[in-house]
């Protein structure tokens, strides 16, 4: 979905979600799971409730956050448990993705099957399968460390 950021609300979590439902609604409208924000200038950005990773030439890269998408929770775990760096993501990157999934606190790692209903070589793929295994070790070492209530 193209997607225009607002530089209002940067690096904001609003409670807001009308218009990520709206995307997400109309990506269910034409059969895909998810939608995946883009710039009119053909830029990925993130899902609407979630961050967006992928692998390219076997390595994993997420959209930089220069790119006004939000530093979430687990984007940030994720980028702590995994060599993940920061790239400017296109459309063109896409087509060539061996393997891609969406992260947040909800799903933690979700792999991707396809996008734009072309389907990903790997899915889940042994880059999302270790991200998956890193991020879980890495929730179950926190919860290790939190007092009982």
């Amino acid at each position: 979905m193209t997607y225009s950021p607002t530089r209002v609300l940067d690096g904001v979590k609003s409670l807001s979600y009308a218009a990520n439902m709206l995307v997400t609604r109309i990506a269910r409208d034409h059969g895909a799971y998810e939608a995946l924000l883009v710039t009119p200038h053909g830029r990925i950005l993130e899902g609407p409730t979630t961050s967006f990773f992928y692998v390219l030439d076997g390595a994993l890269y997420t959209p930089p956050l220069s790119d006004r998408i939000l530093d979430s929770i687990t984007r940030r775990a994720l980028m702590g448990v995994t060599e993940t760096a920061e790239r400017v993501t296109t459309q063109e990157d896409l087509a060539a993705a061996s393997e891609a999934f969406l992260a947040s606190s909800l799903r933690e790692v979700h792999p991707v099957h396809a996008i734009d209903g072309a389907a990903l070589p790997q899915a889940p793929g042994p880059v999302s399968t270790a991200a998956a295994a890193a991020v879980r070790a890495h929730i179950e070492a926190a919860l290790a460390q939190t007092p009982a209530a």
